[in-house]
């Protein structure tokens, strides 16, 4: 049995819609033209003023949700097969004789009692005896939580209907009662995972192009997609490998169903605040800060697989960073280079410390333990700003020699050294840095580089901390050395 579990903190739903997607940047690899030797120069420690720039950027906007990445389709969509429709089916003669035998309950008391509880076994015999599919829905159009829809979901021309059996227990199963040899015959269609509660029908649509209707399905904080493929239904969205299907934990919009890359066909879009319930204890409140994640699900040929996440808007500086490296994994290096910038001037982004996440994890523990609500902390770590600013320049430095962009590396290669003279907090970075491109300049090859910037890194494991730790919460991630320079 898949059980939904209950939120404890309540997230407000976002209305704005998901960003366009972006163009990624043009890969072209660096093999020639080093860096040039150039003299460290000292300044005074970096501000949040802004200084010349390699590119032409423009100051960086990020959308509360953020741009969703081009996809490329794992397959080829010629081969796409349209699906097998059931044979033409044959339903029973209505009598208008067949009287309902049984009630669907109309408020909230209604569905606690028994003499409300209707199981798809009664609805068959109902049916099939003749009764009037038109009284059927009549009925359940003024349910209390009803689930159900009625349309043709075998692609033989004749409709089918899904319901959803009202019982006490919260847990019921989805079924579609579809007619073959002249009888309605019920077909189980959550399989995988058995009886689930907060069933909501979000769409009923052909997302992956095939001549089929597709079911979409909520549960809450998960999403599962029916599909007849020729015997049954089955879910196009469970991953059999994985054992796992779409979810998003404490959802904060409404499912979404669109192409967003243009490819022709539908992806699943859900938002939320990807934070796993484990009860009151204290494991609990290390989740913070939490944002909304985005998670996008598009059809590989065989089923909804999960493409990498966005994040909503920034708040904190270490997450522009973070999300910084995120899109470059992603090739997304024009969105890579924006974020790098705000994390170097953006001056409305936000400090962490650990004492910060004691004080927002302390929030909720307070409030359900009825203590008194934590004092904030009003002291930052003079050492954060210059650390993840030196790192960000650092980043886009290597950014630009991997895409063969010399000159704009060395612009920022020379900030580094202007802004983050020796002991400036910073100046590690320019040290990692340095080691880069010196690796670089004797060989030419990025792999060098990145080969003595990790190795750096590793030398001195204390530069990670201020990127992503333990501290920085669940959705944070936790820095090794091999984060440092993925180009290689």
């Amino acid at each position: 049995m898949k059980k939904i579990t209950l939120a404890a903190l309540a997230f407000a739903l976002l209305l704005t819609a998901c960003a366009a997607p972006s163009q990624p940047g043009t890969t072209t690899v660096a093999t020639e033209s080093p860096f040039p030797q150039t003299t460290a120069t000292s300044s005074q420690t970096p501000s949040p003023t802004r200084t010349p720039t390699p590119t032409k950027s423009p100051t960086p906007t990020i959308t509360p949700l953020p741009t969703i990445p081009t996809v490329t389709p794992t397959f080829d969509v010629h081969t796409i097969v349209t699906a097998t429709p059931a044979p033409k089916a044959e339903c029973p003669k209505e009598d208008n004789s067949v009287k309902m035998d049984f009630q669907f309950p109309r408020n909230l008391n209604d569905l606690g009692n028994s003499s409300f509880w209707v199981d798809e076994e009664m609805v068959l015999a109902y049916l099939n005896k003749g009764g009037s599919v038109s009284e059927l829905l009549n009925n359940l159009q003024g349910a209390y939580w009803a689930v159900y829809a009625y349309g043709d979901f075998t692609g033989d021309g004749v409709n089918e209907l899904l319901f959803q059996p009202f019982g006490g227990s919260g847990y019921t199963n989805e079924f579609i009662l579809s007619c073959t040899e002249g009888q309605y015959k019920a077909f189980w269609i959550n399989k995988e995972f058995g009886a689930v509660s907060g069933a909501r029908i979000i769409a009923l649509t052909d997302m992956n192009k095939n001549g089929m209707t597709d079911i979409v399905m909520s549960y809450g904080s998960s999403c599962e997609i029916y599909e007849w493929d020729g015997f049954s239904f089955r879910d196009i969205a469970y991953d059999k490998e994985n054992n796992s299907w779409p979810n998003v934990h404490y959802p904060t919009r409404k499912p979404e169903i669109r192409d967003i890359n243009h490819d022709g066909f539908d992806e699943l879009i859900l938002t939320g605040a990807d934070i796993y319930w484990v009860g009151y204890n204290e494991s609990f409140y290390e989740g913070f800060p939490w944002r909304d994640e985005i998670r996008i699900f598009a059809w590989n040929g065989k089923f909804f697989s999960k493409l990498p996440s966005q994040y909503s808007a920034p708040e904190y500086r270490f997450q522009a960073v973070q999300d910084g490296d995120r899109s470059t994994l992603q090739h997304d290096y024009v969105l890579a280079l924006d974020f790098y910038q705000s994390a170097i001037f953006n001056d409305t982004l936000k400090w962490w410390t650990p004492e910060m996440h004691d004080y927002e994890a302390g929030i909720p523990k307070a409030m359900m333990n009825n203590q008194p609500t934590p004092t904030p902390p009003t002291t930052s770590d003079p050492t954060e700003y210059p650390r993840l600013a030196a790192y960000a320049y650092y980043r886009m430095l290597i950014l630009h020699a991997y895409l063969g962009q010399m000159d704009a590396a060395q612009i920022q290669y020379d900030t580094l050294q202007s802004k983050f003279p020796a002991g400036n907090p910073g100046h590690p970075y320019v040290e990692m840095t340095t080691a880069f491109r010196n690796a670089y300049q004797a060989s030419g090859r990025m792999y060098a580089g990145c080969a003595a910037a990790i190795q750096y890194a590793a030398e001195h494991p204390e530069i990670l901390t201020p990127l992503g730790s333990d501290y920085h919460g669940w959705q944070s991630h936790k820095y090794v050395p091999a984060d440092v320079c993925p180009f290689r």
